[in-house]
């Protein structure tokens, strides 16, 4: 995805919103779940073979407690054997396999209408066909034993370039990547627009057409050029502003998120102190001066992000790792989070359709000093219980809370655990959006003719 955030990479949020109504530029368009379509038969029949028996109507009996197929839930948990340095991409994937509706949505063949092998971006839907074999082959009935995942492993080296040659790598980046990757491969955009980058919005501008307005326009120029499952599912949506100490003129702009990276540090004791010093306003220093709109003053603006929209599956980062002169290290003090119930009202900077309470389904733990040492395991949520995969040993824990916690997966509790049951996030479909109008009364004049083509 090409909208890039400094505070994170490319991708954003899900919620049904049923406040906004469609106006007639859109009434006729059809629901956003019959906007998947197949890009090609050869995509069809490559992954044939990968599906388990697709759909699988039994699985309409969900888990209320976890979301999880039950079906699912007794089967035994499969390792996966470290091929030299590969823990970093064991412990992400055993994070992602445990995040439910995406695992459900692949497992089913959901995925399957939804390839792109034509999007140049992509890796022709050789990633997301992978990963989908490789789901299969962890969640599988009668499996047992560790999984050596030799096979994933070079089609990643093939398709996705990304260094599985036995060097130390970070788990967090190649979740990112590998995240990039599926959205590309699983984009609903066949005919991708130019990239035109949106204006900052201050002053009486951003009076007159009110912030939750130019944040719905800034989200839907993002869909435009970006719809998928990993949209629908991971991406929020954040306010930046710039103020000048000037004339306190504020400068607004709206952009996408995939993942939150927290700092922390050893005065850093709870999950929502790290948010709160995430959304903090600092002082651009001296080699970041910004020229103020208004006054034309260039300045050491005041700087500070909010989250505007939260996503289904909130990803957190926790920014453990520091370097200095002396080369570096790591902040090693627990970081306490909630396993149920987590809260964001506090901390989120405008109204959500539905309520921002999370539940914590998965960890990715770095144990080591610094991070070009040490190793990554992955602590799941599996029904009730709480497992530890450390490669291809997995054992159960009492929390999954601890010093080496370093990426979060927090799953919203209104997200549907059906993957047909997901609201598809589309520019053309506005009542699916997470953004609400303060009046109640939607503008959509911004809504072009020319989206239908898109």
């Amino acid at each position: 995805m090409d909208d890039t955030l400094a505070a994170g990479p490319r991708l954003n949020s899900a919620g049904l919103n049923s406040t906004w109504a469609s106006d007639e530029s859109v009434a006729e368009v059809a629901s956003p779940r019959s906007l998947a379509s197949p890009r090609s038969d050869a995509s069809v029949d490559a992954s044939a073979d990968v599906l388990v028996a697709s759909p699988r109507p039994e699985w309409q009996s969900m888990s209320v407690a976890t979301g999880w197929p039950k079906e699912l839930l007794q089967t035994a948990p499969v390792g996966l054997r470290n091929l030299g340095n590969t823990c970093f991409m064991n412990a992400a994937l055993q994070a992602l396999a445990h995040c439910p509706v995406l695992t459900a949505y692949f497992l089913q063949g959901n995925f399957v209408a939804d390839l792109n092998a034509a999007n140049p971006m992509g890796t022709g839907g050789e990633l997301a066909t992978a990963y989908a074999e490789l789901l299969k082959d962890l969640w599988r009935e009668d499996s047992s034993g560790a999984l050596a995942p030799e096979k994933w492993r070079q089609i990643v080296k093939r398709v996705a370039h990304f260094p599985l040659d036995g060097s130390q790598e970070d788990a967090h980046e190649f979740l990112a990547y590998l995240l990039d990757g599926l959205h590309e491969d699983l984009n609903r955009v066949s005919r991708r627009p130019p990239y035109k980058e949106r204006n900052a919005v201050q002053g009486v501008d951003l009076e007159a057409r009110g912030e939750e307005r130019v944040a719905a326009e800034a989200w839907h120029d993002h869909l435009l050029r970006n719809r998928s499952v990993l949209v629908d599912l991971f991406q929020g949506q954040l306010r930046s502003q710039l103020r000048c100490p000037k004339c306190n003129t504020v400068s607004v702009t709206f952009d996408p998120f995939v993942y939150l990276s927290l700092p922390v540090d050893k005065k850093t004791k709870t999950v929502a102190e790290a948010l709160a010093a995430f959304c903090e306003e600092e002082r651009l220093d001296a080699s970041n001066q910004w020229t103020c709109p208004s006054c034309k003053k260039c300045v050491r603006a005041f700087k500070k992000i909010d989250i505007w929209k939260t996503p289904a599956i909130l990803i957190l980062n926790l920014k453990r790792f520091y370097f200095n002169r002396r080369g570096g290290g790591k902040v090693r003090n627990t970081v306490a989070c909630p396993v149920q119930g987590l809260d964001l009202s506090k901390v989120v900077g405008s109204e959500q359709p539905q309520a921002a309470v999370y539940d914590l389904i998965a960890c990715i733990d770095h144990h080591g000093s610094g991070l070009d040492e040490g190793h990554y395991t992955a602590t799941c949520a599996r029904g009730p219980s709480w497992l530890k995969f450390d490669d291809d040993s997995v054992h159960s824990v009492k929390s999954p809370v601890s010093a080496d916690n370093y990426v979060w997966f927090l799953l919203r509790s209104d997200t549907p655990s059906e993957p047909s049951t997901l609201p598809q996030q589309s520019h053309l479909h506005p009542e699916a959006w997470p953004h609400l109008h303060p009046l109640g009364k939607p503008d959509w004049s911004f809504l072009r003719s020319s989206d239908l083509s898109v």
